[in-house]
């Protein structure tokens, strides 16, 4: 037999091993290197599978022959086997060397027969990929924040733009609101303004007074002056309305000057203007009335074209509250009728004047009447009150609520104050 020869001992077994998409085959060849040139050297990822058949290089029987291999970067440790075939599939990328060698009482000295190879790397974890790959993530990541930071201006830029336009819209409904609480033409308040903040100054007033019969002079009333101008329906008839109009700026322009910050100026109707001094003392009603007769019988009214015009104004004035609330609920609405009583009284009297209608006694008390118990007690004009002003004792049933009531017990009197100009501008 070929294979008792010695010689043919250093004969290497032969392996052709056949490397495809899905195999590699070896066949022995009478070498000691292996024959491959037909086998690629170089696998695709996707066709990384191996497996490679391999015989011994003998003609004998083969099953006293033992083989061993190892796919070298992938195993550290040769395998043995006595099968003829193994298998290997979806290796990773890297350099492989598959090694065999056999042994058996026949062969001595048998060198492994090997086949190196590579399996390429998938397109994704190839260096221009990578880069290209850290490159989108960079651009990615930056488009991500640009992105963020552009909505994030653009937030800015909107709620700035709200808040620009938020203060637009407030600013103009405070104009809004104060156009609808002012006159026009005088910039004085108007009746509408007057409605909405009497009210709670009238509350105030009462409360200084709750509990007590006398007034104090603590600066707790309200005192109301209407002031009309005399005779000004003879300058609209002789000079025109834009004369008339260029007066009454000119009117609340001069009063403006006399009132406080903290008082009211309206425009009440017409040529009549309301001064309301809140936080006043009654005692000082005259006072007031005479300075505002100073302020506008001072000087000439100018008309326009060089033309001047003098006149006085008249004033009716009143307090409030009118008597103290054990005694009386007179409310705002007629204690304004007595400030227009006491307007129309001046009028009456020649003009160029103010007229106050104050109580007959600054000392309201209360008596109980003969006809009921003490324990009874109605409001009237203390005895000492009334015999001071020349009155009589009077009770009532109920509290002071109207004018009429107060005219029908004659508790009105009248404080006046004339005013310094020329009878001429009076008319």
């Amino acid at each position: 037999m070929l294979s008792c020869h010695p010689q043919l001992r250093w004969v290497l077994w032969l392996c052709l091993i056949e490397a495809s998409i899905n195999a590699i085959v070896a066949e022995p060849i009478p070498s000691r290197s292996l024959r491959s040139s037909h086998v690629p050297s170089y696998l695709a990822f996707h066709s990384s599978s191996l497996a490679p058949t391999f015989l011994p290089p003998t003609f004998q029987e083969s099953g006293n022959v033992t083989c061993r291999y190892r796919l070298k970067g992938l195993q550290k440790e040769f395998t043995p086997t006595t099968s003829h075939e193994v298998s290997y599939s979806s290796l990773p990328a890297g350099s492989y060397t598959f090694q065999v060698s056999c042994d058996s009482p026949e062969l001595t000295d048998v060198m492994p027969a090997e086949y190196s190879f590579t399996v390429a790397a998938p397109w994704w974890q190839r260096w221009l990929t990578e880069i290209v790959g850290t490159g989108g993530v960079v651009l990615l990541v930056w488009g991500i924040l640009w992105s963020r930071y552009r909505d994030r201006r653009e937030n800015e830029r909107l709620e700035l733009a709200v808040a620009e336009r938020s203060a637009e819209l407030a600013r103009a409904n405070r104009e809004l609101q104060e156009a609808s609480l002012s006159d026009p033409l005088t910039g004085a308040r108007n009746r509408r303004f007057f409605q909405s903040m009497i009210g709670a100054d009238a509350s105030q007033a009462v409360r200084a007074y709750r509990g007590s019969e006398v007034y104090s002079h603590d600066h707790r009333d309200l005192i109301f002056f209407l002031v009309d101008i005399d005779h000004f329906k003879d300058i609209n008839d002789e000079f025109g309305h834009d004369a008339g109009d260029r007066v009454l700026v000119q009117i609340a322009q001069r009063l403006n000057r006399v009132v406080r910050e903290s008082d009211f100026l309206i425009r009440w109707g017409g040529e009549e203007f309301l001064v309301v001094c809140r936080a006043a003392e009654r005692n000082d009603g005259a006072l007031l009335a005479s300075r505002i007769l100073k302020a506008v019988n001072r000087e000439e009214f100018d008309l326009g074209q060089e033309r001047q015009l003098a006149r006085s104004c008249s004033i009716g004035w009143a307090a409030f509250p009118w008597l103290p609330p054990a005694c009386s609920d007179l409310p705002v609405e007629e204690v304004l009728r007595l400030a227009d009583r006491g307007l129309y009284l001046a009028k009456q009297q020649g003009r160029n004047r103010a007229v106050g209608m104050v109580p007959v006694s600054m000392t309201p008390g209360i008596v109980a009447p003969a006809s009921v118990t003490p324990a009874v007690m109605t409001p009237a004009i203390a005895p000492s009150a009334a015999g001071a002003s020349g009155g009589k004792v009077l009770t009532r049933p109920d509290k002071y609520c109207t004018l009429e009531q107060l005219l029908e017990d004659n508790l009105i009197r009248e404080a006046l104050t004339l005013g310094q100009i020329a009878d001429a501008a009076a008319g």
